[in-house]
């Protein structure tokens, strides 16, 4: 109706806006990276008279956003950077309570288990965190010499989603909130079979493009697996929960969203994954702020009941940006984990907190996930994540450079500087997540359901949608021609795991008024009088945690 054109109109303005900001934000970080003080046409003087359009237009923006907006920024950057003391000064100037420990983000800029003299661990059983219990298991990462997905598949999603693909602009993906696709892998298709004969198939029996094909052949296997080696193992010592089979999951607890479905796992018995929930992210190397803090959760069952409900496993399958975006012709694979580093700039890290929705306390640790080309994240639905901006770096290529006073400018990219163009010919941190499902997901939704919302349909394969044309190339295989379950099987025994390594503490209390409130919670400064820019805040610096991760699950103002 009018009322919701009109609110979808005001959001869609918002998320521009927000998008606008955010990339000229990201150019600053480059530039800082970078050792380049980017300075708009004209000068000061020009930048006198913007300061006095500011101060005459009632509606933009205060002196008090710039300033805001300029110490957030000096804060991330530098702590990006690893200066975190200099960033502490500029923290001081907000209401926050807690920031990620610098542990964290030094863990997180190494590959090795060992970094700065932070000790990075893999033993699990040491974990402290008064949550331990809603663990289902243990942070792991599959991966292999050959990668994950086969070099046909491998190349076809990169290709697919490739930063200059039609997939972003016919998804809105710049402009638009957050959306993502919900494949029933129990749902029938008609299939005909060589013969001229219709049959009915599951899409886990019969995939019917590409995105489908890699899910049920390679990744849901390695989803299962972990919930065999680790889940039951779980169930078997501790019970999982509170026995209780009609519990529904609405604390993020260690039954996930399982009890919604009316199924509680025991010790004999593995959840049966029934429906994968995927979107993909992109974001250039080295120029990007990373990707703030949350859960993974069934939005239409938040919003319309109030119920806390997660994935029983959220995955990460890392494409594009541990390798540079590089890959080895000869042997048709992606680079190792050394070459990456050794191409000077990798993509930020996944970093998951023994943190859930319930968590009375912060978290104790972080797991530290570093992306490397085809390989496969897995961790419990229910845990607060998100990833870390990496500044990265960049060759000096003197040829395209010029001096100006004591820093550099890159005549190359000096006019998409100016106009604020996105750079999609660079490499990107390309990656494909997953979140698994013991139920449908979409049957609950009613009206909710939209095309491009949360657990939206796959568009229609036409003109408007061409991404959907191109996955949808050579499928569904018929069944005659399904040889693909013996293949995936010789594949995936290559493919092991890892456990991810952690360092703690994950959280250090900062700019903490010196009289504690009376049930001693920690409290910010009173002295702190800025407002943290909303489309900048990734959670890296907070308020009152562990409780404002909880309620971010109730913001209708998320910017991802």
């Amino acid at each position: 109706n009018g009322d919701d054109a009109r609110f979808n109109g005001d959001v869609s303005e918002i998320m521009t806006e927000k998008n606008r900001i955010k990339e000229w934000v990201e150019l600053i970080l480059l530039n800082g990276a970078l050792g380049v003080d980017y300075v708009g046409d004209g000068g000061e003087d020009a930048n006198h008279d913007q300061e006095n359009r500011l101060r005459d237009q009632g509606d933009g923006y205060s002196f008090s956003e710039v300033e805001a907006t300029s110490a957030f920024m000096a804060a991330m950057l530098l702590s990006t950077l690893g200066e975190h003391e200099e960033a502490l000064t500029h923290l001081n100037k907000f209401p926050v309570s807690h920031r990620i420990h610098p542990n964290v983000w030094k863990a997180a800029r190494s590959h090795d288990h060992q970094s700065d003299g932070i000790a990075m661990k893999v033993d699990a059983n040491k974990r402290k965190n008064a949550t331990t219990d809603d663990i289902l298991f243990s942070p792991r990462i599959y991966q292999s010499d050959r990668g994950i997905l086969p070099p046909h598949l491998y190349r076809r999603l990169c290709r697919l989603f490739a930063p200059d693909a039609p997939y972003w602009d016919e998804s809105g993906y710049h402009h638009r909130g957050y959306y993502s696709y919900f494949i029933d892998l129990e749902r029938k298709n008609d299939i005909r079979t060589n013969d001229g004969t219709i049959t009915r198939k599951s899409v886990r029996e019969c995939p019917t493009n590409v995105i489908e094909d890699v899910i049920v052949h390679y990744l849901l296997p390695l989803a299962e697996r972990t919930l065999r080696e680790e889940h039951v193992t779980k169930a078997a010592g501790e019970a999982l929960g509170s026995g209780d089979e009609n519990n529904d999951d609405t604390n993020g607890t260690a039954n996930h969203e399982v009890g919604v479905s009316g199924t509680t796992a025991t010790a004999t018995t593995v959840p049966r994954i029934i429906g994968a929930e995927w979107w993909t992210h992109t974001r250039p190397l080295g120029a990007n702020l990373g990707h703030q803090l949350h859960f993974d959760t069934d939005e239409s069952l938040l919003g319309n009941a109030g119920k806390v409900t997660h994935p029983v496993i959220s995955s990460v399958l890392y494409l594009t940006g541990g390798g540079g975006g590089k890959h080895d012709e000869e042997n048709d694979a992606s680079t190792t984990e050394n070459e990456a580093k050794e191409g000077g700039v990798v993509a930020g890290s996944t970093i998951v907190f023994d943190q859930t929705p319930a968590s009375e306390e912060v978290a104790s640790q972080a797991w530290i996930g570093h992306a490397r080309d085809n390989a496969f994240l897995n961790f419990p639905g229910n845990l607060l994540h998100g990833v870390l901006p990496c500044a990265g770096g960049r060759e000096e290529e003197d040829d395209d450079k010029k001096r100006e006073g004591d820093g550099e400018v890159d005549v190359k990219n000096e006019d998409k500087k100016k106009s604020g163009s996105k750079d999609d010919t660079g490499p990107h941190r390309l990656t494909f997540m997953v979140g698994f499902w013991t139920r449908n997901v979409p049957e609950g939704m009613g009206d909710d359901r939209k095309l491009y919302g949360p657990c939206g349909p796959l568009p229609p394969a036409t003109n408007e949608h061409s991404w959907v044309v191109d996955c949808r190339e050579g499928y569904p295989i018929r069944p005659s021609e399904n040889n693909g379950d013996s293949a995936k099987d010789v594949w995936l025994k290559n493919v092991s795991h890892e456990k991810l390594p952690w360092t703690s503490p994950a959280w250090e209390v900062i700019n903490q008024n010196q009289d504690d409130n009376a049930e001693g919670d920690v409290v910010a400064s009173t002295s702190s009088s800025l407002v943290i820019p909303k489309g900048l805040d990734h959670r890296y610096f907070v308020l009152d945690a562990p409780d404002c991760f909880a309620e971010s699950l109730f913001d209708k103002d998320e910017t991802f």
